[in-house]
């Protein structure tokens, strides 16, 4: 599971004792506050979606607990408009609904031959 929190990214894991407890695995820092934070179906790739007037979309790589960072895509108008945000499949893109233009905007977020 991961979770967001003052410039830090927090991976935890459930314990292994067999409770039902889950307990923090490692923490990273960051330099933006997250609006959307979502996971790829295969838990390799994690995706951070900034709140600022910039707008950034943040990739990490997941390997087991280790949070890589891989790249960073600039969203045009702002985060803020970043909307219902998904992940396809494969991992290659992200979607999002506009809710300023009432579009859904697309997004490559690996090269298809990756």
């Amino acid at each position: 599971m991961y979770g967001v929190g003052s410039e830090q990214l927090f991976v935890w894991q459930q314990r292994t004792d067999g409770r039902a407890r889950w307990e923090r695995a490692a923490v990273y820092p960051v330099f933006a506050s997250f609006l959307h934070l979502l996971l790829s179906a295969d838990g390799q790739t994690l995706v951070g979606v900034t709140y600022s007037a910039h707008g950034e979309i943040h990739l990490w790589r997941v390997d087991g607990m280790t949070v890589i960072p891989e790249r960073m895509l600039t969203v045009e108008d702002g985060s803020w408009l970043v909307r219902q945000p998904a992940i396809s499949e494969d991992a290659q893109y992200l979607a999002a609904a506009d809710p300023r233009d009432n579009i859904i905007r697309i997004w490559q977020l690996k090269d298809a031959r990756s």
